[in-house]
C-alpha cells in the first residue's frame, strides 16, 4: 500500500501490474534455484511485493517516509529503510530461518528494480525533477507531525521564516 500506488502513478496501471506479476515470477523463481528439492509449498506475494519495494527505491530514491520502529514513528529516507529491510533479509537467511522464502523476496526485489529501470518514462522523471525544484520547501503542519493530539499548534523553536 505504501509503495504499490505511487509505483503505479509514476508507471502506470498496466505497467506497474507488469512489473507486479514478474516480480512476483521472478521471485517464485529465484526461491526454486536456491532450493531445487525443498517440497514445501511456496505461499504468498512476497516476491511480488518486494518488486514493488525495488521499484520504489529507483523511482522515489530521496522520499521521506514514516515507519513505526520499536512502537516509535521515524521518518527516514526510502533508501535507508529498504536498504535496512534487504540486511534484514540476508540476516534472515545467515540464521537459517529455512520457514521463510527469503530469496523470493530479494529475487523480486532485483526484479522490480531492474524492470522500473526499463519501464519508467524519461519525460515523465524531466517533469517530476522540475516540479521537485520548484516547490518551495515548508514546515509541516502541526497536524502533520506525529504524536499531534489536539488541535493546537506546536510552540516555534525558532524565528518564523520571513517571506
Amino acid at each position: 500500500w505504501l509503495f504499490g500506488d505511487n509505483v503505479e502513478d509514476v508507471l502506470g496501471r498496466g505497467k506497474a501490474l507488469t512489473l507486479y506479476l514478474v516480480a512476483g515470477l521472478v521471485g517464485v523463481l529465484a526461491h526454486i534455484v536456491a532450493f531445487p528439492t525443498n517440497t514445501t509449498p511456496l505461499v504468498g506475494a512476497s516476491g511480488a511485493v518486494a518488486g514493488l519495494m525495488g521499484a520504489y527505491l529507483v523511482l522515489f530514491p530521496r522520499i521521506r517516509v514514516w515507519v513505526v520502529w520499536f512502537f516509535f514513528p521515524v521518518r527516514l529516507q526510502a533508501t535507508t529503510y529498504i536498504l535496512i529491510w534487504i540486511g534484514l533479509q540476508f540476516l534472515g537467511m545467515l540464521l537459517g530461518q529455512r520457514d521463510i522464502a527469503w530469496w523470493a523476496h530479494i529475487g523480486g526485489f532485483m526484479a522490480g528494480a531492474l524492470l522500473a529501470l526499463m519501464l519508467r518514462d524519461g519525460s515523465r522523471d524531466r517533469d517530476l525533477v522540475k516540479a521537485a525544484q520548484s516547490a518551495r520547501p515548508r514546515r509541516a503542519q502541526a497536524w502533520e507531525r506525529p504524536g499531534h493530539a489536539s488541535g493546537r499548534r506546536y510552540a516555534p523553536r525558532s524565528a518564523p521564516r520571513e517571506d
